[in-house]
C-alpha cells in the first residue's frame, strides 16, 4: 500500500502512526517501501503502567520498534505521549530528558474528549503548563524551535539546552489551533472528516472515478471545518454551537 501511495504524483511525504508493537521486524521494509517517518504512541516508559494503558503488548516491542526505525532511517521519529492527570504525569521529567539524551521527539498531547464526554475524561485532563513546570522544578533549561521536525502540524516545539531531540506541545484543549488547522481526515469507511471533534463527515464513495467531483468534494469539506472545536467550552460546562462525534479515535482511525 505504502508503495502504491508514493508512485502517485503529488504525494510528497508518507508518514506512519503507529502503537510500534510490530514495527521492529517491518521497520527497513517499510522504509524500501517508501515510507519517511513514523509517529509512535508511547503514553509510558513503566512496563506495568504500559499494560495498564495501552491493555495489550509489551513495552519493549514498541522500545525495539523504536531502534529499528532510527536503523532505517525512518525519521524523524515523533513520540505522541498523551498526559493524563493521576496517571503518567510523573513521566513528564522522564520524557523530557528522553528527548535530550537520544534524537526523538517527544509531542505531550492534551486527553481530549473525542467520542465521549465523561467523568474518565474531566477527571484526567491535563494542561499543558504543567509541561513547562515541571522542566522549571528540575532544572531543565529549554528554547523554542521556530521549525519544528517535518510534519510538525499544530506542534509548539521547543529543545532542552544542548539536546539532541525536541519536545513539543499541542493543546488542543486549553489553546485550541483550529485557525491554523489544515488537516482533513479520511477514515477507513471512506469518510473525510473536516474536524476530529464534531460529528460532519463527507462519504468519498459517489465521487470515486471522477477527480471533478473528488477535488469539489475536499473543497466542500474544507469550507465547512468548524472556526472551534470549543472543547474548552464543555471542559468549563457551557453549551456548544454543534454536535460532537459519538465515534472514539481508534472508530475514526487515530
Amino acid at each position: 500500500m505504502i508503495a502504491k501511495l508514493k508512485s502517485i504524483e503529488g504525494i510528497e511525504e508518507i508518514s506512519l502512526t503507529t502503537n510500534g508493537l510490530l514495527l521492529g521486524p517491518q521497520a527497513a521494509e517499510l522504509k524500501l517501501a517508501g515510507l519517511d517517518r513514523v509517529n509512535i504512541s508511547l503514553d509510558t516508559l513503566d512496563s506495568a503502567r504500559f499494560r495498564f494503558i495501552a491493555r495489550r503488548g509489551r513495552l519493549d516491542k514498541v522500545l525495539e520498534g523504536i531502534e529499528a526505525a532510527a536503523r532505517a532511517g525512518l525519521g524523524p521519529i515523533k513520540l505522541n505521549c498523551v498526559l493524563l492527570k493521576g496517571v503518567n504525569e510523573d513521566e513528564i521529567g522522564t520524557f523530557l530528558r528522553l528527548s535530550a539524551d537520544k534524537p526523538l521527539h517527544v509531542r505531550f498531547i492534551e486527553y481530549m474528549p473525542i467520542g465521549h464526554d465523561d467523568a474518565c475524561w474531566r477527571d484526567h485532563y491535563l494542561p499543558l503548563t504543567r509541561v513547562a513546570e515541571e522542566a522549571d522544578r528540575l532544572g531543565l533549561a529549554y528554547e523554542p524551535l521556530p521549525e519544528g521536525p517535518a510534519g510538525n502540524g499544530p506542534s509548539e516545539n521547543f529543545r532542552i539546552a544542548g539536546g539532541a531531540g525536541s519536545f513539543g506541545l499541542i493543546h488542543p484543549v486549553s489553546n485550541h489551533f483550529c485557525a491554523n488547522c489544515n488537516r482533513l481526515r479520511l477514515t477507513a469507511e471512506g469518510d473525510l472528516k473536516p474536524c476530529l471533534y464534531w460529528v460532519d463527515e463527507l462519504s468519498v464513495r459517489p465521487a470515486l472515478g471522477s477527480p471533478e467531483a473528488m477535488r469539489e468534494l475536499f473543497m466542500k469539506a474544507m469550507r465547512i471545518k468548524p472556526e472551534n472545536h470549543e472543547m474548552a467550552a464543555l471542559l468549563a460546562g457551557d453549551a456548544q454551537s454543534h454536535v460532537p462525534t459519538g465515534r472514539r479515535m481508534s472508530q475514526i482511525g487515530g
